[in-house]
This record gives structure tokens, C-alpha cells and sequence, in this order.
């Protein structure tokens, strides 16, 4: 029905449908769903978005990213949604190019999807018509960043923030005397620049985010190595990478913050950490509100939207 009333895009995802398809090819780098169900048998004419190509679902860990977007545009996707740009000279954006030159097949793609973006765009933006731009071009340095608009996300993200174990939550720093010695560990630069800003002392242990089901031995080991010279760990635990340099936390003893970000699922095997946090998101904010509900900021009123599997979480 909104097909035949103009849509004007679809945003793909990435769950394989294998009784349709007949593989276990994501929809979103399916060519059976994107040209031949809805280009061919609905006549859908209008914008193809993947999801975050860097989501696991995508297959981000198991294939490269010039691979993955290589699929997006072979499967007839017009946009590929990236949420973390890529160096003009990663392989990405040279293993595209390369293609374009050498192959006049996918050269057709490329330009069909460019005359599409351009037709939506022209449709929403000029004629009688058209969709006025805001913020107004001419006043966004007045007017961006929008003060009412940060206020607001960070809000709801530590409206969101989620206290799963307490332990040393909130983490009391004495105001005179030795300071504990606080090690920030995790893989995600807004973690680091949210956590240094609360705790401006504190030393930095980064590890690979990639592989994303595993973690480096030779990283886990680094960590362990150096854990008992710390009196706090603050661990951010991100995926299965992450859930595993936790574990190899046991026994240290320094006291542990798991703070578990975007999903709480890592968490499943980490019962034996005293104290954990969640945020919903790898964004500022929410290690900004993380990082304020440790610190005792605020009282943290956020619920677990899932069941983890220990009894020992509440």
C-alpha cells in the first residue's frame, strides 16, 4: 500500500529470512529482497537505506567492511548507511572505485542509485512542493549546535541508565588523603573522553574492538598484567571482545565497574563482578550518564529491559 502511495524510501535490515531467500544472506545485502521482491514484484521505486553496516548483523567482524558494502551495492541498495566514516583511503572507499572502473555492471548500479537519490532529493526540496530545509543553511552557525536539543538527549539517557549490581556504586572518592588509582579500560574513544572528564586522573588501557566474537589473548594478558597495580577498574563491556577481557579480570585485586554499553546481554557471564551499570548506547551522552551515575551525580532510576540469565542479578 505505501508502495502505490509514493514511498519514498525503505530502510533495510539485517535478519536473514532463509525460508524466503533460501541462504542465510542478511536482507539487508540480499539481492532477492532489495532488487527482485522489491524492485521487480512490488515495483518499489524509491530509496533503499541499509541499517548500520557496522552492526554485527551486517556481518562486521566475520567480513571486512569494503566487502560488506561491495555486497550492499551488488544487492541494489542505494544508500549505505556507515555510522562511522571511513578515511578517503580506506579500502571501503578504493575497493568501490576500483570496481566502478573495471566493471560496467556495477558502474550501472552505482549511477542508478545516484539518479534515484538525486530524483527524491529534487522531489523534496524544489517545486511548489518541496519540503522547506531546516535549520535554515544560512542561520546554522547561529543556531547549531541546537543547547535545548543536547539538554534533551542527555536526559533521556541517564533517565535510561540502569544500575545492576550496586557494589561500589556510587563510587566514593575520599575529598582528602591517597585517591584511588583508577584504570579506564574499554575500546570506545567516547568512553575514554566521558570518563577522563570525571575521573581527570585516571590511566587509559585500550583494546581492539575487532574480532568482534573474540578477544586478543596477547590484550587480555596486557590487562591482566598491569590490573593489581589499580585500586578501581572501570571495564566497558561492549561485545563479545569486551565480555571476555572482563572475564580475565578474576581474581584481581582491584574492585571492578563492568559498565556495560548499547545491550546489558554481555553481562550474562560476568555474576561475579561486584558492580555494573548499564547504558544503552556508544554515544557521548550515554557514557556521559554512565560516567555521572558512578560518580553519584544522580541516583540512577533505569530498568534492565531484559532477563539476565544469572540468579545472582537483580
Amino acid at each position: 500500500f505505501l508502495i502505490k502511495e509514493g514511498l519514498p524510501a525503505i530502510m533495510s535490515g539485517h535478519l536473514a529470512y532463509p525460508e524466503l531467500s533460501g541462504d542465510d544472506v542478511p536482507a539487508t545485502l540480499s539481492r532477492y529482497f532489495a532488487t527482485d521482491l522489491l524492485r521487480d514484484r512490488l515495483g518499489f521505486q524509491g530509496l533503499i537505506v541499509t541499517d548500520d553496516l557496522l552492526m554485527a548483523g551486517a556481518g562486521i567482524g566475520e567480513s571486512d567492511l569494503a566487502d560488506i558494502c561491495e555486497a550492499g551495492v551488488l544487492a541494489g541498495d542505494d544508500i549505505l548507511l556507515v555510522s562511522q566514516t571511513p578515511s578517503i583511503d580506506a579500502p571501503v572507499w578504493t575497493r568501490l572505485l576500483a570496481r566502478m572502473h573495471r566493471d560496467p555492471g556495477f558502474r550501472a548500479l552505482v549511477r542508478a542509485a545516484a539518479e534515484r537519490i538525486i530524483r527524491v532529493k529534487a522531489s523534496y526540496l524544489k517545486g511548489p512542493g518541496s519540503v522547506p530545509l531546516f535549520p535554515d543553511a544560512a542561520q546554522a552557525r547561529r543556531t547549531l549546535p541546537d543547547r535545548e536539543g543536547e539538554d534533551f538527549f542527555f536526559e533521556q539517557a541517564c533517565r535510561a541508565v540502569t544500575v545492576v549490581k550496586p557494589g561500589m556504586i556510587p563510587l566514593k572518592i575520599p575529598a582528602s588523603g591517597p585517591r584511588p588509582r583508577i584504570l579506564l579500560a574499554g575500546q570506545l574513544d567516547d568512553f575514554f573522553s566521558e570518563g577522563l572528564k570525571r575521573f581527570p586522573g585516571a590511566a587509559r588501557y585500550r583494546f581492539s574492538y575487532d574480532p568482534f566474537y573474540s578477544a586478543i589473548p596477547s590484550e587480555v594478558a596486557g590487562l591482566r598484567a598491569i590490573a593489581d597495580d589499580y585500586d578501581v577498574i572501570v571495564l566497558c563491556v561492549a561485545n563479545p571482545n569486551s565480555e571476555q577481557a572482563l572475564d580475565g579480570l578474576r581474581g584481581t585485586r582491584a574492585k571492578v565497574i563492568a559498565l556495560s554499553a548499547l545491550s546489558p546481554e554481555y553481562l550474562h557471564s560476568a555474576a561475579w563482578v561486584a558492580s555494573a551499570i548499564a547504558v544503552y548506547g556508544t554515544d557521548r551522552d550515554s557514557f556521559a550518564a554512565g560516567f555521572a551515575a558512578i560518580k553519584g551525580d544522580f541516583v540512577p532510576s533505569g530498568r534492565l529491559p531484559i532477563t539476565l540469565l544469572s540468579g545472582v542479578f537483580r
